[in-house]
C-alpha cells in the first residue's frame, strides 16, 4: 500500500506507507511492515510516477481546476478530527477556514473561497448535505500542487464524497443502484459548476 495522498518524507504509522487505518487498525501482520527498502521500491514504482503524471497533466494550459476526489466513512473514525459525528454528503476543502477564507495555521488557500461556497451552493440544489474544510481541508496533492495552481489563477479542491451515499453499511460493498443515482447528480452539478466557472 502507498498513500499517494502524503509526502514521500512523511514516514510515520500514518504516513507515504501507512502502517495503521484511521481505526488503528494494523495493516500487516506482526514482522511484516514494509522495512526501508520496500518503502523506497514502492514509491518508485508507484508514487512518483504518480505524481509525475499529475504534474505533467497540470503543466496544459487547458487545464483549469484540480479536483482531488476521496471517499470518507459516514462517522468520523477515532483517528479522525471528527471523531464520532456524523458527516455531511459532500465536504469541499480549499486549506481554508469554514467559508473557504485563508486561516492563518493553514497557510494559502487553493481556491477563491466565492467559487467554493458557488460548488457548494449547486451541490446543495443537487440534494447533497455540503462541508467546507471541515473535517478536512485538503490533504497533500490538494495544498502540495494547488498553491501553485492558485497563483496562475487555476485551482485546486478537494473533494470528499460520504461512503454513505453509495455504499449499505449493513452489508459492506457497492450498491449499484446508488452509485447510478449519485453518478448521476454529481455528474449534473459539475456540469453546472464547469458552466458557471
Amino acid at each position: 500500500m502507498v498513500d499517494l495522498n502524503r509526502s514521500h518524507l512523511q514516514r510515520d504509522s500514518t504516513g507515504v506507507v501507512p502502517e495503521v487505518d484511521y481505526f488503528q487498525r494494523r495493516i500487516y501482520k506482526e514482522g511484516f511492515a514494509p522495512d526501508g527498502a520496500e518503502v523506497r521500491r514502492r514509491l518508485r514504482r508507484y508514487y512518483w510516477p504518480y505524481h509525475d503524471r499529475l504534474k505533467e497533466a497540470l503543466q496544459d494550459r487547458e487545464v483549469k481546476v484540480l479536483f482531488d476526489c476521496h471517499s470518507l466513512s459516514r462517522i468520523g473514525p477515532p483517528g479522525a478530527p471528527d471523531r464520532l459525528q456524523w458527516r455531511k454528503d459532500i465536504v469541499l476543502g480549499n486549506n481554508g477556514d469554514g467559508n473557504g477564507e485563508r486561516e492563518d495555521s493553514r497557510g494559502t488557500i487553493t481556491c477563491a473561497p466565492e467559487t467554493l461556497l458557488m460548488m457548494k451552493e449547486v451541490l446543495e440544489e443537487s440534494g447533497f448535505s455540503v462541508s467546507i474544510n471541515h473535517p478536512y481541508a485538503g490533504g497533500f496533492i490538494t495544498t502540495h500542487y494547488g498553491e501553485e495552481l492558485f497563483s496562475k489563477g487555476k485551482m485546486a479542491v478537494q473533494i470528499e464524497i460520504n461512503q454513505s451515499l453509495y455504499m449499505d453499511h449493513t452489508n459492506p460493498g457497492l450498491r449499484m443502484d446508488m452509485v447510478s443515482d449519485v453518478s448521476r447528480r454529481l455528474g449534473q452539478a459539475l456540469r453546472e459548476i464547469a458552466r458557471r466557472l
